[in-house]
């Protein structure tokens, strides 16, 4: 039996390369330091990008992106959404979706994924590596 995939996204997505910095928020606005990533794939929804940390189904994170050719600097909360395993030790493909966003932030990612699809295009879902459920 073949399973279709049935896109979910409202958003396009691009393929990297661009960088990604994280840093968890603990409680009461406290956060860690930044850490760097690379991006697998972004559209003004979320991103998807390699770690070396497995950071846990709903962690929430703040996340500062450089992107496009004007290399806009974006900043917004995120939430993990989901982990997979690629890669032992230590390496995770980690999907987060960005929500405490402001709306001219979105736009502006919206506007460059825009721009960029054509140059760039994301294939379909990943089908290899473990996938981790909370």
């Amino acid at each position: 039996m073949v399973k279709t995939f049935v896109e979910r996204r409202k958003f396009k997505r691009i393929k990297g390369p661009s960088l990604l910095s994280y840093r968890l928020i603990a409680g009461r606005g406290k956060a860690s330091e930044w850490n760097m990533a690379a991006i697998v794939d972004m559209g003004a929804g979320g991103a998807l990008f390699y770690s070396n940390t497995d950071l846990g189904v709903n962690t929430e994170l703040e996340v500062m992106m450089v992107i496009g050719e004007t290399k806009k600097r974006i900043i917004s909360g995120a939430k993990v959404l989901r982990i997979m395993e690629i890669k032992k030790p230590s390496m995770f493909l980690t999907a987060v979706l960005f929500h405490r966003i402001n709306e001219k932030s979105r736009k502006e990612i919206n506007g460059i994924v825009e721009k960029e699809s054509g140059k760039r295009s994301v294939p379909g879902p990943l089908r290899s590596g473990k996938k981790r459920n909370p």
